[in-house]
């Protein structure tokens, strides 16, 4: 949905208002309870876009590109992440009450992404699904990398990014000793070495 950075901008601006408001009035003003009532339907509301959209972005997954790059509805949902994480810097609600929040939006966006960079490589190679997967998630990571907020997350899938490296260059390296005929004699080497090793346990 295009609207839905502005929905969460809104929700953030409510919050504000309310909290701000709920200090200075008594709990039973109309004013505070208003707020607050606004505060709760918009957030609802807010929760029920995302899961839509988190269930459309698994459910209808964009076909690879030819070239690798980045599928265009995950570049789409990754700049929307990023605007929605500068509403959260930026923003003059409590910490705790805005992290609290935010911490379940991250998860409900950057799970759906990751699980729909995966379910795209069906039909790919090892080496072409691990080039697929370094391409989008790198975007992920990118839309994510400027908030401290985001550190776990960020570690998360830099630790996914290396793993899937290590498969495309291990992949790359068989491929390379399979054509100078080197693969099984690699092979023989590693069998020997480990056999040495067990002896010596």
């Amino acid at each position: 949905p295009q609207d839905m950075v502005v929905k969460f901008q809104t929700i953030d601006v409510l919050k504000f208002y309310a909290h701000t408001i709920g200090a200075l009035l008594a709990p039973e003003s109309r004013l505070v309870k208003s707020l607050s009532e606004c505060c709760g339907k918009a957030t609802g509301h807010f929760n029920t876009i995302l899961k839509r959209y988190a269930n459309d972005l698994t459910s209808n997954m964009a076909p690879f590109a030819a070239n690798l790059s980045a599928v265009g509805p995950l570049v789409e949902a990754a700049s929307r992440l990023k605007k929605m994480c500068m509403v959260h810097q930026s923003s003059m609600v409590p910490r705790g009450e805005k992290d609290k929040f935010f911490t379940a939006v991250l998860a409900a966006m950057v799970e759906p992404l990751r699980h729909m960079c995966m379910s795209a490589t069906r039909g790919l190679d090892e080496d072409d699904t691990s080039i697929y997967m370094v391409n989008n998630l790198n975007v992920i990571v990118l839309s994510i990398a400027p908030f401290p907020f985001t550190e776990q997350w960020k570690k998360s899938i830099e630790q996914q990014i290396d793993s899937w490296l290590q498969t495309l260059v291990n992949a790359c390296a068989a491929k390379f000793l399979n054509g100078c005929q080197l693969l099984k004699k690699v092979e023989i080497i590693r069998d020997i070495k480990s056999t040495i090793q067990s002896m010596k346990n």
